[in-house]
């Protein structure tokens, strides 16, 4: 095996390996293996905590990179336990990281002719995505704490069931999006109520303004809140299971769920790319079989 492995690397722009550290070099795989035999090489190692480090030999699974990150802390309801995310974030996300981090090597081999040792966390990885609550931990040593559906300074932000049994959410973004929310609700009311004249007060009285919402959502189907919502441009949408999001219109017309020929499978159907881009484009073509 490692002779085939070589024999590849040799003319490979790109190796990827995701086993535990150490492993690819005790199978003479590693990067002081190939690297020899090719100097333009782009050599990524993706592993759960990093090739060094205290926890590099620990075995590394998508919930507890969840866990180590932060994401679990932030997710899930105020009184309930930390919730991993229910799609694999960390398997993912690192992924994607490690093709931004191999594009970037691959630029930079065109201008000095140098491969590069690439070394790629799913922790880490993970840390790097969390966004703008990150900030509090960073500057104000101040740990950002679940708030479920909620946002903690946008009110409301929440998902609200309809009076047919569909749930949607909607997020009153800023100062501007209030009054139009207030008329697609039919609660002119609101927006001379001096509870709810900023979005600080909103905030500060969120608790009712969420059950005078929830109870406003429950008289109309999702279809005509749709309506509503969108005729007064109101960011809103309706919360959609895995089958209906892959069946939506605006998927569809993207063309991004695509139907291949697997030559064992059979017929495929897969997301495909999230982009659309001018020029010519290579075909998608079914995932390989081994070998």
């Amino acid at each position: 095996m490692p002779a085939v492995a070589q024999r590849l690397a040799a003319k490979a722009d790109v190796v990827v390996e995701n086993v535990a550290p150490g492993t690819a070099a005790r199978l003479g795989m590693g990067w002081d293996d190939l690297h020899p035999l090719n100097l333009r090489l782009m050599y990524c190692a993706l592993s759960g905590f990093g090739q060094t480090g205290p926890y590099s030999s620990r075995p590394a699974l998508d919930i507890l990179v969840q866990a180590m990150s932060g994401l679990m802390s932030v997710t899930g309801d105020p009184e309930g336990p930390p919730m991993k995310a229910g799609a694999p974030l960390g398997d993912v996300i690192s992924g994607m990281m490690a093709s931004y981090a191999i594009l970037g090597a691959l630029y930079a081999v065109q201008r000095d002719g140098e491969g590069r040792y690439i070394d790629v966390s799913m922790q880490a990885s993970l840390l790097a995505a969390l966004g703008s609550r990150m900030s509090q931990a960073l500057h104000d040593g101040v740990a950002a704490r679940r708030l479920g559906n909620e946002n903690p300074m946008r009110v409301p932000s929440h998902v609200y069931l309809t009076s047919d049994g569909h749930w949607l959410t909607v997020q009153v973004n800023s100062q501007r999006h209030w009054a139009p929310f207030c008329r697609a609700l039919q609660r002119e009311d609101w927006i001379e109520d001096s509870r709810f004249a900023t979005m600080r007060l909103r905030a500060e009285n969120r608790e009712l303004l969420n059950e005078l919402v929830s109870a406003q959502f429950r008289d109309r189907s999702m279809s005509d809140w749709s309506q509503r919502l969108e005729g007064e441009r109101v960011p809103f949408a309706p919360v959609l299971d895995y089958a209906e999001a892959v069946a939506d219109a605006q998927i569809r017309h993207r063309g991004q769920i695509l139907e291949l020929d697997h030559p064992v499978s059979g017929p495929l159907r897969i997301v495909g790319p999230p982009w659309q881009m001018s020029g010519p484009q290579a075909d998608s073509t079914a995932p390989p079989v081994l070998g």
